[in-house]
């Protein structure tokens, strides 16, 4: 079930009524975790054609298994992909991605530095800010939301 609430985000016309009606494939959640200076941790993918984004840059996260919430699959993640365990993440937002999945957003600080994190999955992990994304590449549905993200920073 999406996440519910006030003040949550819909990054693209027309996703808020298909996911309040239902009308999405899976459901996943993605970490949009910063460090002190703001900018945000992601993960290089593996370059396996097989799989969705082969070799982009994205935030971390995955699918929800049956019977958790997003909260709860994105816990588990985190300590899969990143040996790292998440204490306070806060909704965000929601949007589509081009599959048709619905992915729920959450933010959180991480003052880990890099060298502490066991990456398990992927090839790289690397703190961003606003002006490297430039060229880099990145699934559409993740820039939409980093685009949120570092607006907000500019305007919080």
């Amino acid at each position: 079930m999406p996440l519910a609430g006030e003040g949550l985000r819909f990054f693209r016309t027309g996703d808020q009524e298909r996911i309040r009606s239902g009308q999405y494939e899976k459901e996943g959640a993605s970490a949009i975790l910063r460090n002190q200076a703001g900018a945000v941790l992601l993960q290089l993918r593996d370059n396996i054609p097989t799989i969705r984004y082969p070799d982009h840059w994205s935030l971390p996260g995955g699918l929800l298994e049956p019977g958790e919430t997003p909260k709860e699959a994105l816990r588990r993640e985190l300590l899969e992909e990143l040996t790292w365990g998440a204490v306070d993440l806060q909704p965000y937002g929601m949007i589509l991605d081009d599959y048709g999945n619905l992915i729920n957003y959450f933010t959180a600080r991480l003052d880990a530095k890099l060298e502490t994190l066991t990456l398990r999955e992927g090839r790289a992990i690397r703190f961003f800010g606003a002006l490297d994304l430039d060229g880099v590449q990145i699934p559409p549905h993740a820039r939409a939301v980093l685009g949120a993200v570092f607006a907000d920073s500019e305007t919080g």
